[in-house]
């Protein structure tokens, strides 16, 4: 699920775990229990690619335009 916004762009990516048996993975890899629990599960990522788009659609233009420090910029 991404969130819309204006010209498809979007920096947030947020995940929706249905599925048992990837809920159980995710338990393995972060070492959570809890995770296999919890009545909903959403996992949010940070699509650096996109933000590097956003970026450079807004004229910036520099080393770390995929960086995460522009991404919590305002």
């Amino acid at each position: 699920m991404r969130v819309p916004l204006l010209m498809d762009y979007s920096p947030i990516l947020v995940i929706r775990i249905t599925t048992p048996t990837i809920r159980e993975e995710l338990v393995k890899v972060a070492d959570q229990a809890y995770l296999a629990k919890v009545p909903k599960l959403l996992i949010f990522l940070v699509d650096g690619y996109q933000n590097a788009e956003i970026a450079r659609s807004k004229g910036y233009r520099g080393e770390n335009d995929g960086s995460m420090g522009y991404f919590f910029k305002e």
